[in-house]
């Protein structure tokens, strides 16, 4: 069987710098819950506000991040696309908790999108 350099080696981690700032600034603005501006995310993320502006800058450009006018950025809808295009889908996670639920409770149940608001309030 012919193996290639990737087979071989993905068991060792070796963490590429940029990926692994960008990643932190994501968690840090997801963390964060409200836009945040580059000089608090770079005392926050240790890192320097030159490089965090080129990260930030480089992610507003593909949608990741989004700029406000106060210079403040915060989470983009791009991530939105790409966490729906992630497999398994929320529906088929809740699937067995719905059914256990059911059995449990002797009742209906079902799931729907967060995007599709119900006007309805409390339990039913």
């Amino acid at each position: 069987m012919l193996r290639t350099r990737m087979v071989d080696s993905t068991g060792s981690l070796r963490p590429v710098p940029a990926v692994e700032k960008t990643a932190r600034v994501l968690r840090a603005l997801a963390e964060g819950g409200r836009p945040q501006g580059i000089s608090e995310l770079a005392r926050a993320l240790k890192v320097s506000k030159g490089t965090l502006r080129d990260i930030l800058l480089t992610l507003d450009a593909h949608g990741f991040v989004i700029r406000d006018p106060d210079t403040r950025f915060r989470l983009g809808p791009q991530l939105r696309a790409l966490a729906d295009a992630s497999s398994p889908d929320l529906r088929s996670l809740a699937q067995p908790h719905l059914v256990s639920l059911m059995a449990a409770c002797r009742t209906t149940a079902s799931s729907r999108s967060p995007r599709a608001p119900s006007r309805r309030r409390g339990c039913t």
